[in-house]
């Protein structure tokens, strides 16, 4: 019996020395080489590779705690060993030009124009040829842009103000609205209007430094805005707005590449070189030489303003001293190449995008928040109610977009908030005043719904009493005082016959006045944010009455006996 619990006892001794010891000490290797679960990540999505210890998970777990990224943050390298879940919702590039007009070629608006990348950009895209903003300075357009509601509607009608915030604390704008939904947001240049720059919206902001304060000797035009320079990049080693834009914008899809990111991103670059003051360098310049030989814009003709009242606010003074200082083809030239300057940053943001892991994920757009005058309707520069203030460029370029179309469908700048809310499958904004151009994306364009009719056009504003009502075959405009346009747009799209006076259209004009006024009645309630009808303090805003009142009937019934 001894013998046989001594060999019990050593066949059990030998078994846990050859057999268990080296097994826990197995456990106990794996154990060590393998990384911790960061937190907030399931299991599964951990891909064990390495067998490095990065020195952050030797922290304490507090303080890895503490420095573990926002949603919104890029992963730095050192968490390659963790494989992140990918967010299949798509990044967009939201690029806005100040004061680019329908020159670019791919409006075919002025035949010297050179805007070959934006060309390159359609090509990959839709570009919609009927854009309208609905207003006629930066600020209350950039504001109507941004929220999905018009300039009227949100009582903005200046660069002076009020700011957005300051009327409507509790808005959302398009980059708010990706912001709240997991998206990372960054600006860099001008997206908001000058001081408005909203930090709500937006994770990161860059703002370079202004034309103004580039030592320039600037053109002494007829005012202080009617000025441009060529650039003297010996007088100063200060970029210009835009090369420091692009700049930024280039380093960051540089840092973006070199990260594995938590969320989809949202960039708005805005770029001002066509924003007065022009100042452009030399090269740019050389290419739109001699400038004897530029054309004229075509929308000019010089009895244009013969059919016009006086209330129509026509700038001539500044095309008087252009003509009187034969430098009329000169501003053209500095505009021209202000514009292929734009299009050139427009290339380098670009082929920095087609250079990253993003290319074929990103959407692109492509805006301008209104246009400008050189001489149209004897008009320089914007803040009218006629085309050439209204009428922008519009590209919408991007995974699974149709490439290379035209859209000739009247659209407005507030479509793109519910535009690319759907484009991202983000959650839909009740009561906005625009439509997604979805339709137009994705199918032929007679296949797509009408989004605006002669029954439902498009408000244009200047003022509170000033506006301009665009549909599909029609343009009416109406001032302060009364006074009104009438342009039959579709044949006449340079708008050089106001049919206001022609009694053969005064049904075709009650009928635009009237839906004009139902739409500048409108007013965006500051607390509920809801659309509310009001009273519009002008005289024209008293429509004849479709039913005779008592005392038209009397006065009737008396001359009938």
């Amino acid at each position: 019996m001894p013998s046989q619990s001594i060999r019990g006892l050593l066949g059990f001794l030998l078994v846990f020395l050859f057999f268990y010891l080296p097994y826990l000490y197995l456990i106990q290797l794996r154990t060590a080489q393998s990384p911790p679960i960061p937190p907030n990540l399931p299991p599964e999505t951990i891909n064990i590779q390495s067998h490095q210890k990065p020195e952050h998970h030797q922290k304490p777990q507090q303080q890895q705690q503490q420095q573990q990224p926002r949603a919104h943050q890029p992963i730095q390298k050192d968490h390659k060993n963790i494989k992140l879940p990918k967010d299949p919702r798509p990044n967009v590039l939201f690029i806005s030009v100040d004061d680019l007009n329908s020159y670019v070629e791919i409006l075919g608006g002025h035949p010297n124009a050179s805007t070959s990348y934006m060309k390159k950009l359609a090509s990959r895209g839709v570009v919609f040829t009927n854009a309208h903003a609905s207003a006629t300075h930066c600020h209350p357009s950039r504001a109507s842009a941004l929220t999905g509601f018009t300039a009227n509607s949100l009582h903005i009608f200046s660069n002076k103000g009020p700011m957005l915030r300051e009327v409507y604390p509790s808005i959302t704008t398009i980059p708010q609205h990706f912001k709240n939904n997991g998206y990372m947001t960054q600006q860099g240049g001008k997206i908001f209007h000058g001081k408005d720059r909203d930090p709500i919206s937006w994770h990161e902001s860059f703002f370079p430094k202004s034309h103004d304060e580039i030592n320039q000797d600037l053109s002494e035009g007829p005012e202080h805005l009617l000025r441009w320079a060529q650039f003297n990049q010996s007088r100063t080693t200060y970029q210009q707005h835009d090369d420091q834009v692009i700049h930024w914008y280039e380093n960051r899809m540089k840092n973006l590449s070199n990260s594995d990111m938590l969320s989809p991103f949202f960039i708005g670059l805005g770029f001002t070189s066509t924003h007065l003051p022009w100042i452009i360098p030399e090269s740019d310049l050389r290419r739109f030489k001699p400038i004897e030989s530029l054309s004229l814009p075509p929308g000019y003709r010089p009895d244009d303003l013969n059919d016009l009242s006086y209330e129509a606010p026509v700038e001539s003074h500044r095309l008087s001293w252009l003509n009187q200082t034969n430098t009329w083809k000169t501003s053209i030239q500095y505009y021209l190449a202000a514009m292929r300057r734009v299009d050139q940053m427009i290339g380098r943001a670009l082929n920095a995008l087609q250079e990253s892991p993003f290319a074929d994920n990103t959407i692109v757009v492509l805006w301008s928040d209104h246009g400008f005058h050189l001489g149209e309707k004897g008009h320089i520069m914007k803040d009218t109610l006629w085309e050439q203030t209204s009428h922008v460029p519009l590209v919408i370029a991007g995974p699974g977009i149709r490439k290379g179309k035209r859209v000739d469908e009247l659209v407005g700048l507030i479509d793109l908030f519910p535009t690319l809310v759907e484009l991202c499958r983000l959650p839909v904004r009740e009561g906005l005043e625009g439509a997604s151009l979805i339709p137009f994306l994705f199918s032929e364009q007679k296949d797509a719904p009408f989004l605006r009719s002669e029954e439902k056009g498009l408000l244009i504003s200047k003022a509170h009493t000033k506006h301009a009502l665009r549909t599909p075959d029609w343009k009416y405009i109406i001032y302060g005082n009364g006074s009104e346009e009438v342009y039959k747009i579709r044949s006449d799209p340079h708008e050089w016959h106001n049919l206001a006076n022609d009694h053969k259209y005064d049904d075709q004009k009650l009928s635009l006045r009237k839906q004009l006024v139902a739409e500048a009645s409108k007013r965006l309630e500051k607390k509920s944010l809801q659309i509310v009808q009001t009273k519009i303090k002008s005289k024209w805003a008293k429509l004849p009455s479709d039913k005779p009142t008592e005392k038209k009937e009397k006065k009737n019934k008396a001359t009938t006996k």
